[in-house]
């Protein structure tokens, strides 16, 4: 059951939500590389494999330099991330689906739409989709690590459990190779058959792009911090 905190008078009909039972909602958590880690992995290396050599996209040595750094990291840390913690996710956290409300006499919200892919699982899967999916490498490199640390800090506040900052940069190097693999997988099952269809392709090209270099970040930044 979710317990509630009634909001001023002025905007009684907004509620917050303050708990929740996720095994209440149904959610579960869906493993990370499905049921055989090793066949999703090596699958996933064929399907670049073919994209690159099936043409359209620009694969330079740069790219195959951060693929095969994303197959790399996941294949030896997937595991880490199915130790949790574990939060809700939205597991959709692009920019189409933000709402933001700017209303004059109320302090700024941003709304999150679309959730029937939420699930059970690692939070830094959502601040992935969030910048691989929302910022320019520039804004990342910027903002990215002070980002982590603010919700790294945040969760831990709401009872995330004994996870450490530096775990948090691990871990999200390793969800970003994760996503940024996803994308290889997607583009290399279509093919598309309209200008539109070309266009979301192109879209979730650069996703991809962004995603490897999200990884890359943030596997500098666990280096540097060990150093």
């Amino acid at each position: 059951m979710a317990a509630t905190q009634e909001a001023s008078p002025s905007r009684r009909s907004s509620r917050v939500c303050t708990s929740i039972d996720l095994e209440d909602l149904g959610l579960r958590r869906r493993p990370l590389l499905g049921a055989d880690p090793q066949r999703w992995l090596g699958e996933t290396e064929q399907r670049f494999a073919a994209l690159r050599t099936r043409g359209g996209y620009a694969i330079s040595a740069d790219v195959e330099r951060l693929v095969a750094l994303s197959l790399e990291r996941l294949a030896a840390r997937w595991p880490e991330l199915e130790r949790g913690p574990f939060t809700l996710v939205h597991d959709a956290l692009h920019i189409q689906n933000f709402l933001l409300d700017l209303a004059a006499d109320a302090e700024p919200r941003v709304i999150f739409l679309d959730w029937q892919d939420a699930t059970l699982g690692h939070p830094v899967r959502d601040l992935c989709q969030l910048l691989g999916g929302n910022t320019r490498p520039d804004v990342q490199r910027q903002h990215g690590p002070t980002l982590l640390r603010d919700y790294h800090r945040v969760l831990t506040e709401h009872g995330a459990g004994d996870w450490s900052h530096a775990q948090s940069a691990r871990d999200l190097s390793v969800a970003g190779a994760r996503l940024a693999l996803g994308y290889v997988r997607f583009l290399s099952e279509y093919t598309a058959r309209s200008p539109s269809e070309q266009t979301t392709l192109d879209h979730e090209w650069r996703r991809m792009l962004t995603m490897l270099q999200v990884t890359a970040e943030f596997a500098r930044v666990e280096g540097a911090g060990r150093s």
